[in-house]
């Protein structure tokens, strides 16, 4: 019996390991797709491999190189183009962006799901920040239901846009510092987003 089950065990490292391959060659594909045609950044990753799960681990890891321009970037700090020194903030999230849409984009399934972005804008760049928008309000069609967390409104404002009053809700955490505690109300981007100059105008026209 301890044979056979070691032969079964062979066997399904064997279809394990060709399925994991498989799957991160489509994943390396979709990251770089993310990366270069819709981030259009410099940076790449190659090499995605199968780290089978070692000693008591029970999950397996993603190894995997960055490039910027084709040159190696290095995860060591001391070494030369290493993370610390090229990747800005906005480069992490971006990079960490690609990575989570690229496995998304693998969900079975995705009607049933829920998503939630929790602040995607930090340190993002004016032109990733509208990519980000736009692949956003693409999701919405695709999921049960898409949460986004903010601290800007004008993104939210923007992530709104075009979505009709019956299909989204947007809420706002009130604190109360003296009483120690918070509430959550609806409130109305469009009056959050309206610079004082028009505030004034209509505050005119109403007296």
């Amino acid at each position: 019996r301890l044979r056979g089950l070691e032969t079964a065990y062979t066997q399904l490292s064997q279809q394990q390991q060709t399925s994991a391959s498989a799957f991160f060659n489509t994943y390396q594909t979709q990251i770089n797709h993310y990366l270069g045609n819709v981030f259009k950044t410099h940076f790449r990753i190659e090499n995605v491999v199968h780290v089978a799960p070692r000693g008591r681990a029970t999950q397996s890891q993603i190894g995997y190189k960055l490039t910027i321009d084709g040159k190696d970037i290095s995860f060591e700090p001391n070494q030369p183009f290493n993370a610390k020194e090229c990747l800005s903030e906005g480069d992490k999230s971006t990079i960490a962006l690609a990575f989570f849409l690229s496995k998304l984009d693998m969900v079975q399934n995705k009607q049933d799901k829920i998503l939630i972005f929790d602040d995607p804008l930090s340190s993002l760049d004016t032109n990733r920040r509208t990519y980000t928008i736009g692949i956003i309000k693409s999701l919405i069609s695709q999921l049960k239901q898409v949460v986004v967390l903010s601290h800007n409104e004008f993104f939210l404002h923007e992530v709104g846009k075009d979505i009709g009053p019956s299909q989204k809700c947007t809420l706002r955490i009130k604190e109360n510092f003296l009483a120690k505690e918070s509430k959550i109300d609806v409130c109305d981007l469009d009056e959050l987003v309206k610079i004082d100059y028009f505030k004034h105008i209509e505050s005119l026209e109403a007296f």
